[in-house]
């Protein structure tokens, strides 16, 4: 019996590689069952001759890596490249199992798993190797912009600051309003900020983290502004940073800045400036 199914099997799969659904279902029971497994399951002949013809799909291409028979299960599995619902071709692991009763196909469940990813790792290992180079790269790169940022604060040099952002900056500061937008605005700003304080501005970034793709990135950190104020204040405080960035014209900038301090939440509403690392 074995022996006989695994035959079935094989003129199954010689049906499918043709997308001959008759020849298919010549060597199924009316009441078939057929599950793929994680989808649905379609039970009856005229409900997945109807399915089958749903999905309009050109066959497979398949190899049979090995088939199994013992009592009335056949199990199969290999590897397929089918087109998905975009027309792109992509590969797929499969495992099928069919149960007979007698010398008909009773039920069928099918496990397929898109490798598409396995095979771009396995592919494209000196790509990706290449691409945490970028990634380094993009890192090292950001990291000299934030030194070379922080020395145009500490000078008060409005120019520099602004170089480093793009001309539609969304930023969220710590003062009023909630947020400003366009580099226009923002130098506005700087000017005043700066216009504030006696002398250089002490500036500091500890904990700076960044995180870089091919064109966006994100860092954070935590910033300790210090110094005297043109009132005589002294000024010594600790700050929230993030900043998301986008490469323009090879370059990187400045998209968005969110710049904060917690506050006490016992009523008092008040700005937690005493806090530190």
């Amino acid at each position: 019996m074995s022996a006989r199914n695994k035959e079935i099997v094989e003129k199954v799969n010689a049906a499918f590689a043709k997308n001959d659904v008759e020849g298919f279902l010549s060597f199924c029971a009316d009441d078939v069952k057929w599950t793929m497994a994680g989808d649905k399951t379609v039970t009856g002949k005229d409900d997945i001759r109807q399915w089958l013809a749903s999905m309009d799909f050109e066959p497979p291409q398949f190899t049979v890596d090995n088939a199994i028979a013992e009592g009335d299960l056949v199990v199969t599995h290999g590897d397929m490249t089918m087109k998905d619902k975009d027309g792109k071709t992509a590969p797929y692991s499969y495992c099928d199992i069919y149960r007979f009763r007698g010398d008909k196909i009773v039920e069928l469940r099918s496990f397929v798993m898109n490798t598409e990813g396995k095979h771009k790792t396995d592919a494209n290992k000196r790509g990706d190797l290449a691409t945490e180079d970028s990634k380094t790269n993009n890192k090292a790169r950001i990291g000299e912009m934030m030194n070379n940022w922080v020395e145009a604060v500490r000078a008060k040099d409005v120019n520099g600051a602004m170089s480093f952002y793009a001309p539609d900056i969304l930023l969220f500061d710590l003062a009023p309003p909630l947020s400003y937008r366009g580099a226009d605005a923002y130098r506005k700003n700087w000017e005043e900020w700066f216009a504030s304080w006696q002398g250089p501005i002490g500036y500091e970034m500890s904990d700076l983290s960044i995180s870089a793709g091919d064109d966006v990135a994100f860092s954070h950190s935590l910033n300790r502004i210090s110094g005297t104020r043109t009132n005589g204040e002294k000024t010594d405080v600790w700050v929230r940073a993030t900043a998301c960035f986008r490469k323009i014209d090879d370059k990187w900038m400045i998209a968005h800045e969110h710049v904060s301090v917690p506050f006490y939440m016992d009523g008092s509403d008040k700005a937690a400036l005493d806090l530190h690392p």
